[in-house]
């Protein structure tokens, strides 16, 4: 948005950091181009802001389940060739039904995206209409927009959860390994005994 800004260069070179230049200060303004330019540029800004966090978070998790699946996978593979408690197994089986329920909600059900059928829009389904609206805008972002930005965090904090009980399940999980001498895992650091 229009206001004063502070740039200061840094050169990294074999792992050192130096400063190139002191802070120097600049003004910007908006171009007069604008069809239908918005009454509080700061407010956009701060709409824009909330709007990339989410999406910070939205991939995070996106890959936080492509991860703890593939670890689950080899958890799975290690508890069966181990003489853990079978207690575990139903605790793998846990968090993969959690995982399941999260990448659904995240990015929609995939048997039924495969028929091309109606579902309850998915965060990613709901997020990206939302950045269409104000990628290529200078306008205030539309009443739509706040109501799906709203929704969508409500939404991620449903999938967070799910998703903190999926990470507590793997503590869980590697912890019982662990103490069973069960095979190293990949993605843990072994201890000496």
């Amino acid at each position: 948005i229009p206001g004063k800004y502070t740039v200061t260069m840094l050169k990294e070179h074999n792992g050192e950091i130096s400063t190139l230049s002191k802070p120097q200060t600049f003004k910007t303004k908006a171009l007069d181009n604008v069809t239908l330019p918005a009454s509080d540029m700061a407010a956009v800004h701060d709409f824009r802001a909330k709007a990339y966090e989410l999406l910070r978070n939205v991939e995070g998790a996106n890959a936080y389940i492509k991860s703890a699946t593939s670890s689950l996978k080899l958890l799975k593979g290690t508890l069966i060739n181990s003489k853990a408690s079978t207690k575990l197994y139903k605790t793998i089986i846990e968090a993969s039904d959690l995982l399941s329920q999260s990448n659904v909600l995240l990015n929609g059900n995939p048997a039924i995206s495969k028929r091309n059928a109606n579902q309850t829009p998915s965060i990613y389904g709901r997020l990206w209409p939302v950045f269409r609206t104000f990628l290529w805008s200078s306008s205030e972002p539309t009443k739509a927009s706040l109501e799906g930005i709203k929704l969508i965090e409500k939404k991620y904090k449903v999938l967070h959860g799910k998703l903190s009980q999926v990470d507590a399940k793997l503590k869980i999980i590697r912890a019982g390994l662990e103490k069973a001498d069960a095979p190293w895992t990949q993605n843990d650091l072994p201890e000496l005994k």
